[in-house]
């Protein structure tokens, strides 16, 4: 496939983010016009470009802009290695499912928006252009009484990615939300598909959201973005990979040391300890703290009536603003 001018050019500013008209026409053989009109083009398409008087460019950030070579440089392990970037899609998760059984461990459908987001139990996730939205094809040798590990696994992933690239520390609410400033920042989902003839799992597909840059004005009460949080803009690719990158790493974890280190982390993370909830239970809704999270990943509650009870799907929240 030929490579076209503007990815040409996306390269030689990725390898260095500073250069002249005259070294890239010296690198490209090409006219100063050509390389002018390009990157004019790159510029309109959303990447993050300063021209400068004297015909000299500086690469500023990918402006949020998909972009497979950007991502791909950032890669450090298996996952990712496979992966589509899409428009636009219905669903991350239920693209990357379509893609049954012809893909292997790791690979990655990425989406600028989606028309039909999933959240935890088949919710709607809000997903208009501006967020982060993928999905990742895992095939763990797991008991299915542990596949909701990759959930914890998943979760840490996020949360180490967003203080290594965007310099803050989020919160998690148990199990599967991400929160910053008593706000949801980002959701994850796990969706696990059987099998009769392995006699458990098969694969399961994680599929994350985050709020980039901004948040839709019918939930901007209870949700947030990173834009919001830092100012800052122009990281989408690098956050993508770094997610990936951890996630390989918890679940390897997960593998081959178990769920402990992973938990405890998740705790630090968990920013319902120690407060009192409400508890959305299947029969019941009802008033408790919240005093840990247990190796297993249950949230160990104290109802006020003073009785203990561990919580292994029930939603919780804090207020009524969550």
């Amino acid at each position: 496939m030929k490579t076209s001018l503007k990815q040409t050019l996306l390269s030689l500013l990725l390898l260095d983010n500073n250069l002249s008209g005259a070294d890239i026409s010296k690198k490209t053989g090409l006219s100063r016009a050509a390389i002018s009109k390009a990157i004019k083009s790159l510029k309109e398409e959303g990447y993050l470009i300063e021209s400068r008087q004297g015909g000299s460019y500086t690469f500023l950030g990918d402006g949020d802009v998909l972009n497979r070579d950007i991502i791909t440089s950032y890669f450090k392990t298996p996952f990712g290695k496979s992966i589509d970037i899409l428009e636009d899609v219905d669903s991350t998760n239920l693209y990357i499912k379509r893609l049954l059984p012809h893909i292997k461990e790791g690979h990655v459908v990425v989406a600028a928006s989606q028309s039909a987001g999933m959240g935890r139990k088949g919710r709607a996730f809000c997903s208009p252009k501006g967020g982060l939205y993928f999905s990742v094809l895992l095939k763990p040798s797991l008991a299915v009484s542990k596949v909701h590990y990759l959930t914890f696994c998943a979760a840490v992933a996020v949360c180490r990615s967003l203080e290594e690239i965007c310099d803050f520390k989020p919160d998690i609410k148990w199990v599967n939300d991400i929160f910053f400033g008593g706000k949801k920042l980002a959701g994850i989902s796990t969706d696990t598909t059987f099998s009769a003839e392995l006699m458990g799992i098969d694969s399961v597909v994680i599929g994350i959201g985050i709020n980039l840059d901004g948040t839709p004005s019918e939930v901007n009460n209870i949700a947030t973005d990173i834009k919001t949080i830092t100012g800052k803009v122009g990281f989408k690719n690098r956050l993508l990979a770094s997610i990936l990158n951890n996630l390989y790493t918890t679940t390897k974890e997960l593998y081959e040391h178990g769920i402990g280190n992973i938990i405890t982390e998740y705790k630090n993370h968990c920013f319902i300890l120690g407060k009192e909830i409400i508890v959305h239970d299947v029969n019941e809704e009802y008033k408790a703290t919240a005093k840990d999270i247990t190796l297993q990943g249950g949230l160990l509650i104290k109802r006020n009536n003073g009785a203990s009870k561990i919580l292994s799907f029930a939603e919780v929240s804090i207020g009524a603003s969550n």
